[in-house]
């Protein structure tokens, strides 16, 4: 896993020096109120740092006796087959988001997952879909003051 860990943190870390510099032009602080810009920087900031405590906890870390032996990773797994799925299910949310706009592409996208994940109880599918996209949509709408992406038919 040591390999795997390395990669993943240079990957990461460079993820994050991105989205640091590509936030550089959204607005900044005004009058103690954080701007819409300063969140993200604040995400890849602390994305960039979680980066490198893995790597460093990764290169100067000793392996245990019953870790000399790597298992590689079992990509027909379960587990493995999962996170491909719901890697093609986030970038269809992406595609998806100009056109149906937030609070269905939302909504689609969380039952998607939860239903990738293992839970069928229909109650729960569309209850806990509909919570977490009315929660954001007033989180960003009315505390944060940022427009969500509309849907093209309205």
């Amino acid at each position: 896993m040591k390999i795997y860990n390395i990669i993943i943190s240079i990957i990461f870390f460079c993820l994050s020096v991105g989205i640091f510099y590509n936030t550089k032009q959204f607005s900044k602080i005004k009058f103690g109120t954080l701007g819409s810009g300063q969140w993200p920087r604040f995400v890849a900031l602390i994305m960039g740092a979680l980066a490198i405590t893995l790597l460093l906890q990764t290169l100067f870390s000793k392996p245990k006796s019953d870790e000399t032996k790597e298992e590689p990773i079992k990509f027909k797994s379960g587990g493995i087959r999962r996170v491909f799925i719901l890697f093609f299910v986030l970038a269809a949310y992406a595609l998806l988001m100009p056109i149906l706009g937030f609070i269905i592409d939302s909504f689609l996208f969380i039952i998607a997952v939860m239903i990738v994940m293992g839970e069928r109880r229909l109650f729960n599918l569309l209850g806990i879909s509909f919570g977490l996209t009315i929660g954001i949509y007033f989180i960003f709408q009315y505390l944060l003051k940022l427009m969500l992406p509309r849907p093209v038919f309205f």
